[in-house]
């Protein structure tokens, strides 16, 4: 019984270290604010995939908030080509 229990704390306690040490990632760089601006874009874009580049390139987020409409994926398909 002594053996389950230290058994059973052992794993909490591993389980506990292992979410705090996934809580402290990094920022990421673009959301760092001592960053400079430049550095902050070039990590920004670098994330971006390219149907969000194409939306912001439109004018930012559709109407349905999500930039899905006929004509930003119109948009897309003919920057691929």
């Amino acid at each position: 019984m002594l053996i389950r229990r230290n058994f059973l704390l052992l794993t909490c306690l591993a389980l506990l270290a292992a979410s705090i040490s996934f809580s402290q990632e990094a920022k990421p760089a673009y959301r760092d604010p001592s960053g400079t601006v430049e550095e902050r874009a070039a990590d920004l874009v670098k994330r971006m995939t390219l149907e969000e580049k194409v939306d912001q390139l439109a004018g930012g987020r559709s109407a349905d908030g999500l930039g899905r409409t006929d004509e930003g994926q119109l948009a897309v398909a003919q920057v691929r080509e």
